[in-house]
């Protein structure tokens, strides 16, 4: 298991837990790793798979990861993510700096 803590935007910090799995998704690549990431940011977010050239974001989560639950994606050593926090659904708003959402 990786902790992984990120500092996000505007001071928020959201605590994800990375679990690694010791299996290879596939043998003929060593880098392929499965993934449990585990939301204890106390707010929904959203994952995005980061390309290395151009920085577009793809969404892997659909629709969200809730507050307390986990999301299982196959991946790469190399791969990075961002992790976007979702605005309230009552109040339809962030708790970032002027309700803005954090990444």
């Amino acid at each position: 298991m990786i902790e992984c803590r990120m500092n996000l935007r505007y001071g928020w910090v959201a605590v994800l837990l990375l679990y690694v799995g010791t299996g290879m998704i596939d043998a003929r690549d060593p880098k392929a790793r499965s993934i449990t990431i585990q939301n204890e940011s106390g707010h929904k977010v959203e994952a995005f798979w980061v390309h290395p050239q151009t920085k577009e974001k793809v969404l892997q989560t659909d629709p969200h990861i809730f507050n307390g639950a986990t999301f299982n994606l196959n991946s790469f050593v190399t791969h990075h993510f961002e992790v976007r926090e979702l605005p309230s659904t009552k109040t339809g708003v962030c708790g970032g700096e002027n309700q803005s959402c954090r990444l």
